[in-house]
């Protein structure tokens, strides 16, 4: 039997900037993603560094600033995955920074809810569900915390 895997779709930066892995970035971290994605659309031409020369103005004027400042912005993780989505590759690592933090903001808050209501509250379950459609995993609460 023949192994299909299929590649995920790239994402437009009109796309990319109502999801929450956009929406999570740092303003210049946001600005190096626009400038990339704008100007690699018209040209052609994906040009980090004058992406980060953009949102970094700081670094302009020394070169090899600039391409450290490039360096660190790309491997940023949660850039790192904004990147994947928008030239549709898979993620690197398994575990998404951004449902990672949602996890752990999930269970602190279902503590939270059920101590103080006794049940959770509409925000949380919202959350929830966001976070099991995104992740198609389940949210167990330690029981002794």
């Amino acid at each position: 039997m023949e192994n299909i895997t299929t590649q995920p779709e790239r994402l437009t930066l009109a796309e990319l900037q109502k999801r929450i892995e956009y929406q999570c970035l740092l303003p210049a971290q946001k600005k190096f993603i626009d400038m990339l994605l704008m100007t690699g659309t018209e040209s052609g031409t994906f040009d980090f560094l004058v992406a980060c020369a953009a949102a970094y103005p700081a670094c302009v004027n020394n070169h090899a600033s600039l391409v450290v400042r490039s360096s660190q912005v790309q491997s940023h993780p949660r850039v790192r995955r904004v990147l994947d989505m928008a030239f549709g590759r898979k993620p690197e690592t398994p575990a998404d920074p951004v449902m990672g933090l949602l996890r752990r903001a999930l269970i602190r808050s279902i503590k939270h809810d059920i101590a103080t209501w006794g049940t959770i509250s509409e925000a949380t379950a919202t959350a929830l569900q966001v976070y099991q459609q995104q992740t198609g995993k389940t949210v167990k609460v330690p029981t002794n915390a």
